[in-house]
């Protein structure tokens, strides 16, 4: 994880891009000799982690950068599924997969449905102020989600969050 001084988070992206690029190459070598559930199976354990990797911090990435990985995944898929002609939403139901920026949302919202849902989460997350406020978010951060829409900039920090 590379972080830049002005966290657009382009350090992080240009190389995560190049070390699934330099795995494609090896998967279309070898593309002939695999069966399609086999590199289905290679997808998910080599190359999406890649992708998912820290996700919860560089999330909110420039558009170009996190475009730039829907592409790369959008090509990882059609190399898998040796499909040229589907659509990027056909190729993840192909995969019984979400897309990047939903699987990086479903990482954020999980630890803050853990602690509002579960008895044995951290005591100290359960605290009244945080578990209300945490329970504000998951319902923004879900409608914004199904909404298709991009969250709204806001100046908050962890530091405004824990007061």
């Amino acid at each position: 994880m590379t972080i830049d001084n002005q966290l657009n988070f382009d350090t992080h992206v240009s190389p995560v891009c190049n070390k699934v690029n330099n795995q494609l190459k090896v998967m279309i070598r070898f593309r002939k000799l695999i069966r399609t559930s086999a590199t289905l199976k290679l997808y998910k354990a080599f190359i999406l982690p890649h992708f998912l990797y820290c996700s919860t911090v560089w999330h909110f990435c420039s558009s170009r950068n996190r475009d730039k990985l829907e592409a790369l995944n959008r090509r990882a898929l059609r190399i898998v599924f040796h499909d040229k002609d589907s659509t990027y939403q056909q190729l993840l139901d192909k995969a019984e997969t979400t897309s990047l920026y939903s699987q990086r949302i479903q990482s954020m919202l999980t630890p803050i449905y853990k602690c509002l849902h579960f008895a044995n989460y951290p005591k100290y997350l359960k605290n009244y102020k945080l578990y209300d406020r945490l329970s504000t978010v998951l319902k923004a951060v879900t409608y914004y989600h199904y909404q298709n829409q991009q969250l709204p900039r806001t100046a908050c920090t962890l530091s405004n969050i824990m007061r």
